[in-house]
């Protein structure tokens, strides 16, 4: 009698896995180069600007200021996002000197 083979070898599991793999980088490869066909620059305006409060300091001086910006996103999705709040902190660059105040102007 022929001896029967096992229907699944080291050999053959191997090759199903290196091949599922491939098609899997190859699948996100494809999605990425879409995503990147598709995107579209953001277009960003300054609608207002208004200053809201001023404060001078011997070791310092800060200013408020109040700022309307408009964003346009014309992107679907995977690119698409909604922005809830946006806050910032602005300083100036000589706050990072080694005495944290820097050279005056």
């Amino acid at each position: 009698m022929a001896e029967k083979r096992p229907c699944c070898t080291c050999k053959r599991c191997y090759c199903c896995c290196y091949c599922t793999f491939f098609l899997l980088i190859l699948a996100m490869g494809l999605f990425a180069a879409i995503v990147a066909a598709k995107f579209v620059q953001p277009e960003v305006k300054v609608k207002k600007a208004q200053f809201t409060g001023f404060m001078v300091t011997p070791s310092q001086a800060t200013f408020d200021m109040d700022l309307s910006i408009f964003i346009d996103n014309p992107n679907d999705w995977p690119i698409k996002a909604t922005i809830q709040e946006l806050n910032a902190r602005l300083y100036s660059l000589d706050k990072k000197a080694a005495d944290e105040i820097g050279v005056a102007h």
